[in-house]
């Protein structure tokens, strides 16, 4: 979404109130990239030109018929999406050790790691479950002294954190530019370092190699990029991917292990899914 505008697409979801769950899975596979819902209102976001690739109109009558939901679309404006995050981000907190506020909530040091968060056009908070769940991996992992990529990394939040439990080396990069230039502003709150994050795609990684590999991404790109994502990992390497559905799992292990990836195990939040993966080889 390189320089794409930011389209806000609000379904109205009262009609389909059993499967909100399906027009979300749905839409993520669509290529919308975040959601937050306002009481019957369920709000996603996608970049302008992959919006133009596709027929809303024919998808929901596809899948829901004459109950298709209703829906309105605008472009979003920066500000307004820092005012609706004012309005409705509560801090979160994460196995009860990561505590993630933004800058207009107050600071609480009785928890072993605080991030500071200001999202504004990018993905990443740890309220979603993919965030949560990515975030509870590295909990668990020693990561001092690795490498580490985070593709599409939105807020870098899985990145600052990866820095903040002691890896040495950190690299991530999004291709979208507010999301490039919200991830180094979101460092620089966290920690004292300079920009690090860049912009673009798989490109970036052709020639790098790493211990651990994060991408929370969605579903269809995930499948797409597994094996570049795989030539930087050594025998042994971790690979943690979400993004995707219990649904999902299956195609998302076949492609890792068509790329020397063994699944590991996963976490489920909210029903999406976050996968451990090792580098075969050891």
């Amino acid at each position: 979404m390189q320089n794409s505008k930011t389209i806000q697409v609000s379904f109205s979801i009262a009609s389909i109130k059993s499967d909100e769950d399906k027009l979300i899975a749905l839409l993520s596979d669509a290529g919308f990239d975040s959601f937050w819902q306002d009481e019957d209102v369920l709000h996603a976001f996608i970049g302008a030109e992959e919006l133009k690739k596709l027929n809303t109109d024919s998808l929901l009558k596809e899948n829901f018929g004459i109950n298709s939901p209703e829906y309105s679309v605008s472009e979003l404006e920066a500000k307004n999406w820092n005012e609706e995050w004012e309005k409705n981000f509560e801090p979160a907190l994460v196995s009860g050790q990561i505590y993630v506020y933004a800058p207009f909530h107050p600071k609480d040091k009785s928890y072993p790691y605080s991030i500071l968060i200001e999202p504004k056009m990018s993905f990443g908070t740890a309220h979603h479950g993919t965030t949560a769940g990515m975030l509870e991996f590295l909990l668990e992992e020693e990561l001092k002294n690795k490498t580490v990529i985070d593709a599409g990394c939105g807020t870098g939040i899985l990145a600052i954190f990866a820095y903040m439990k002691g890896a040495s080396n950190i690299f991530a990069y999004d291709n979208d530019l507010w999301a490039v230039e919200n991830a180094n502003e979101n460092f620089r709150r966290n920690i004292n370092t300079d920009d690090i994050v860049m912009l673009g795609e798989t490109e970036l990684i052709k020639d790098k190699k790493c211990d651990v590999f994060l991408a929370n991404i969605h579903k269809n790109v995930i499948l797409m990029e597994i094996p570049e994502y795989s030539k930087t990992l050594d025998p042994g390497g971790l690979l943690f991917l979400s993004g995707f559905y219990q649904k999902d799992l299956p195609d998302i292990k076949k492609v890792c292990f068509e790329n020397g990836l063994n699944f590991e195990k996963y976490k489920e939040k909210d029903g999406w899914i976050a996968a451990k993966f090792i580098k075969e080889g050891l």
